[in-house]
């Protein structure tokens, strides 16, 4: 897998055509924000291909690298490559790229979609934390959505706040205090 920064890539647009078609209104914010946001104060959004030497991009992800853990704000795969493994395998490689605790936005348990993505997690040794979590409103015209956080080091949020690291969340992705 490999993962080139937004503003590096050649394919700005589909991965334009990802983020919009993979998420429900309320949980993205405006895409030209996101473009201009891009590898500045440690938000990072890549277009993922199978290799370096792949000219069709599979997928996007969005990362938050705070003084103690990241943070995944998006994660797609394009449409007509999905269930092929490729999440798994880009999850994997963030994983073993980065040393700190992940963190990931899942929708509560209470459907089969969203059943369906906790299990993927589970199976990539992500945990579901026990801890009430609303997601903020990225725009005045959109809506806070009740959602779940996982993490691949649970252990972590034994001896670390989870309440902190939700506030660095807010402030820093959201900005909300």
């Amino acid at each position: 897998m490999f993962l080139q920064p937004l503003i590096k890539s050649q394919d700005t647009l589909l991965a334009k055509e990802i983020y919009l078609s993979s998420f429900p209104k309320d949980e993205i914010r405006n895409y030209d924000l996101v473009e201009q946001m891009a590898g500045k104060e440690n938000f990072e959004f890549f277009v993922v291909y199978l290799s370096e030497k792949e000219s069709q991009p599979i997928g996007i992800i969005s990362l938050w690298r705070f003084e103690e853990f990241l943070f995944i704000e998006h994660f797609a795969i394009e449409k007509s490559l999905r269930n092929k493994g490729y999440g798994s395998k880009i999850i994997t490689k963030v994983v073993q790229d980065n040393s700190l605790p992940i963190i990931i936005e899942v929708e509560p348990p209470t459907t089969q979609k969203a059943l369906k993505r906790i299990e993927f997690y589970k199976k990539l040794d992500f945990s579901l934390l026990n801890f009430y979590y609303l997601q903020p409103a990225y725009s005045k015209t959109q809506n806070p959505i009740e959602l779940r956080l996982m993490t691949n080091d649970k252990e972590w949020f034994k001896t670390h706040n989870i309440e902190k690291a939700v506030r660095e969340i807010h402030k820093k992705v959201y900005k909300v205090l």
